[in-house]
């Protein structure tokens, strides 16, 4: 019972609007001289420094983050870091402080830029910081190919990253591994696995209690069991992260908090499992989660276009949400549906072969013909770099001869297609540049009403009041195009094309060139 309350009165006291938060993040891609370099590392320390910031947990001049730093850099922040808490202290202010470190390491200590980072003096930057509460994350790693090995030799001894009990009141020690274990970078999440899965937690996963605040053993926690999930190469991990705290009072502190302004998916009913969340524009992997089996999470992520797919009896379920035109989107099983012959899978279960598929009605006004526009309904292929569109269509056009008495109908049948690539792209939109050809049968009847609608005799001949004639109409075009993306998968766009229309192989029309600036709209709706 006492250590209860020792969790709850410094847990509280962490929420007060006087206590002063600090964190400090650090990654270091660069080991030792024969260390291979870690590719996100940094990257790593970024986005766990982003993480809490957007949570709310350290103001922007209380953060501080080294990207590939020395160890004299570092050094001098812990320095500055102690004299801020020194300060905090004397004015009877409580203070925290979170230290996050991603890099290479070994049982004596860090590696940083070349230079080996003992142990003790970390220990003895812990013990001397005058903090209420002192938090320190550790994921020590060494490179490798597809995961790369964080972290030091196989040896017997202490954990690798155990820190020795602290005096000090108020520490608490997060390592990603034990000790003589590899902590593992992945390619597929572009950064450290333990890293990943913590931050996911952040984002929401971690809520076991749904209460719209992340606590540090939840993150933990969940970090933890989802690390001690992922598989490697077919095998399961052996990385066993670990927790240790020295406290004379015990608690359990808020570390994030879910905004209600945060864009998040609202996930239902969804089973216990990994699920894999990719960018709904670049088809490539966002993140993999590790769902709980929970009633009811929230999971933050930025405002975007997002597929979602799990397994489940050897078959994939899909689903797509939209974070671009509403904050939240809720995610239940049903709306999963089944995806077997169009997605691929590699060895470790990834989708690699995502394509979408739509139609779009478009209308085009011809150059050559200024009363005649196009009107095409086409099959639309998307792909990552390309958008493909096949196409038919028909059009047609009454010219009354007015003083002249002779009127021309034309009507226009033709198929066509067009490749297009992106040259920008946002959440709400891209802007396309491609081209497209085409070839159409023209139909036209030109009929003479100068002498009514009788046939007229003309040298032993009988000419009729109606001529018809057919001709091919080769088209080709450079289009620019702007797409707006709206609610339930619909999108709108607009195009101008410099225009090539050959008649019968020839310049058609009476332009006085062969070309001419096609514009044009469609709307479109993705299956």
């Amino acid at each position: 019972m006492t250590w209860m309350l020792r969790w709850l009165l410094i847990g509280c006291a962490l929420c007060r609007a006087d206590v002063q938060r600090i964190g400090v993040f650090m990654g270091v891609d660069q080991g030792l001289e024969d260390e291979r370099p870690l590719h996100y590392a940094s990257r790593d320390a970024r986005e766990m420094a982003e993480a809490f910031r957007q949570a709310g947990t350290f103001d922007e001049d209380r953060l501080y983050l080294l990207a590939n730093p020395s160890l004299d850099k570092i050094k001098a922040t812990l320095e500055e870091v102690k004299g801020r808490v020194r300060e905090l202290r004397k004015s009877g202010t409580e203070s925290l402080v979170m230290v996050y470190f991603s890099g290479h390491g070994g049982a004596e200590g860090l590696h940083v830029g070349g230079k080996s980072w003992p142990k003790g003096d970390l220990t003895s930057f812990m013990e001397s910081l005058e903090s209420n509460l002192k938090i320190l994350i550790l994921d020590a790693c060494e490179s490798g190919d597809f995961l790369r090995s964080k972290g030091g030799h196989l040896v017997e001894g202490p954990n690798l990253v155990q820190m020795d009990r602290l005096e000090s009141r108020g520490t608490v020690v997060i390592s990603s591994s034990s000790r003589g274990e590899m902590a593992q970078e992945s390619e597929d999440y572009h950064g450290a696995v333990f890293t990943h899965h913590f931050l996911n937690g952040l984002r929401g996963l971690a809520d076991y209690d749904g209460d719209k605040s992340i606590r540090l053993m939840e993150a933990f926690d969940y970090a933890r069991v989802s690390t001690k999930r992922e598989e490697i190469m077919g095998q399961t991990s052996q990385q066993n992260p670990e927790f240790d705290f020295d406290m004379t009072g015990e608690s359990d502190p808020i570390v994030a908090r879910i905004g209600q302004r945060q864009s998040r998916l609202l996930l239902q009913r969804m089973p216990a499992g990994p699920m894999e969340i990719y960018d709904g524009n670049s088809m490539t992997l966002a993140s993999k989660v590790w769902l709980t089996g929970q009633d009811s999470l929230s999971f933050v992520l930025p405002s975007n276009k997002y597929i979602l797919a799990y397994r489940e009896n050897h078959e994939s379920r899909v689903a797509e949400v939209d974070l671009t035109w509403q904050t939240t989107a809720l995610v239940r099983p049903e709306a999963f549906r089944r995806k077997a012959k169009s997605m691929l899978y590699d060895k470790g279960g990834h989708i690699l072969d995502m394509h979408f598929n739509g139609m779009q009605l478009s209308v085009k006004r011809a150059p050559m013909f200024r009363t005649l526009n196009l009107s095409q309904a086409e099959y639309v292929f998307r792909g990552y770099w390309t958008k493909q569109s096949l196409g038919i269509s028909f059009t047609g056009t009454d010219l009354d001869g007015g003083p002249t008495g002779l009127a021309n109908s034309i009507r226009m049948a033709g198929v066509g297609y067009s490749l297009e690539t992106p040259l920008w792209r946002a959440v709400h939109g891209q802007v396309l540049v491609g081209a497209q050809a085409s070839y159409h049968w023209v139909f036209q009847t030109v009929t003479d009403a100068r002498f009514g609608n009788s046939p007229v005799q003309a040298n032993g001949e009988t000419i009729g009041t109606d001529r018809e004639s057919t001709a091919g109409l080769s088209r080709f075009t450079l289009p620019l195009e702007g797409e707006i993306y709206f609610p339930h998968r619909f999108w709108l766009s607009a195009t101008i094309a410099p225009a090539l229309y050959l008649y019968d192989f020839k310049t058609a029309g009476s332009a006085p060139s062969p070309w001419g600036w096609e514009p044009g709209v469609a709307v479109g709706h993705q299956f």
